[in-house]
């Protein structure tokens, strides 16, 4: 009796040892697992706060609320009462009592929640990035735009560079035109004051014509009148009159009209001049030309002559003298 009371003290002792053991063991499990609930709950929370969490920028507006987990409705595995003692219910298929894990107040009831909210935010998220691809291909394609028209404009900016240089080459010669115009400006100004000139040199010489005018159609009536005075004279004398003419100067050449071509020449005092007497014009000796006298007023001392352009070597001028000498 006394050897069986100590095999059993000592199968006591070694099953105290076991149990000593065992819960050592399971007190650390326990521990590390109540670690392990406590970092997921911890976790849980987290990922509950990010789903929907509103922040400062809104790019879109959310159409779920915010999820927030409170830690406590982590730790509701069990339904319980206003107690606060877990709530028992029979299982219509076993028959058999069993704590209430569903429902609402439970852990399972939060956390179908909050899966159920984090499928509706993936399903936003899906679209999200449906509507990212297509706004990364309007993207590309508007890059790709853009670099086109970068090349464009690169190119356009080549040609303003050249348009810029043609437009200072032709104000250049805008600037050299402008001097020129300002020079042709100077020299018609100058001929419009020798037109004006000129006119008024017609003005004076139209002036003499008219003067000339005149004296031609009074030497005209003198020469008509000499003529009639002649016939009368040849019909007393019944014969022709024969002119003689002694050589040596007449007179000199008082004024000369090139456009009508005849001459007005000064008759020296004494010198016996008639009409159609051909006469020689000098100057210093030198030969100039020939005319012949149309016209004699003896009362005023001057004769009309043609001038003979067979005979003109140059120029008569005012101041040649007049003679009558045989060549």
């Amino acid at each position: 009796m006394r050897i069986f009371l100590r095999i059993l003290v000592f199968f006591q002792l070694l099953l105290s040892a076991a149990a000593l053991f065992f819960g050592t063991v399971l007190y650390r499990q326990r521990e590390q697992l109540k670690a392990r609930t406590d970092m997921l709950e911890g976790f849980m929370q987290r990922v509950s706060n990010e789903v929907e969490r509103e922040r400062e920028r809104k790019l879109e507006a959310r159409d779920l609320a915010k999820v927030d987990i409170p830690r406590t409705e982590l730790k509701k595995y069990y339904k319980l009462d206003v107690m606060g003692n877990p709530i028992v219910v029979t299982n219509m298929e076993t028959g058999l009592e069993e704590f209430l894990v569903r429902g609402e107040g439970t852990m399972h009831f939060t956390l179908e929640d909050f899966v159920r909210r984090v499928q509706k935010q993936r399903g936003t998220l899906d679209l999200t990035r449906e509507k990212l691809t297509s706004t990364r291909e309007k993207l590309e394609v508007t890059q790709q735009e853009l670099r086109e028209t970068a090349a464009k404009l690169a190119a356009s900016q080549v040609q303003v560079a050249e348009l810029n240089d043609k437009i200072l080459d032709l104000d250049q010669e805008v600037a050299e035109l402008k001097v020129t115009i300002d020079e042709k400006d100077r020299v018609i100004a100058e001929r419009d004051a020798t037109i004006v000139q000129k006119d008024e040199e017609i003005a004076v010489h139209l002036d003499r014509i008219a003067q000339l005018e005149v004296m031609i159609r009074d030497q005209k009536r003198y020469i008509g009148e000499l003529q009639h005075k002649i016939k009368v004279l040849e019909d007393r004398l019944g014969a022709e009159a024969v002119v003689v003419n002694s050589q040596g100067p007449k007179g000199k050449i008082h004024s000369v009209n090139p456009n009508y071509n005849f001459v007005i020449i000064d008759i020296d005092e004494g010198c016996d001049v008639q009409r159609d007497l051909e006469l020689i014009v000098k100057r210093k000796e030198k030969f100039i030309g020939k005319v012949k006298v149309t016209m004699v007023r003896d009362e005023e001392n001057r004769a009309v002559a043609e001038i003979l352009k067979l005979w003109l070597q140059m120029p008569i001028q005012k101041g040649d003298v007049v003679v009558y000498e045989i060549l």
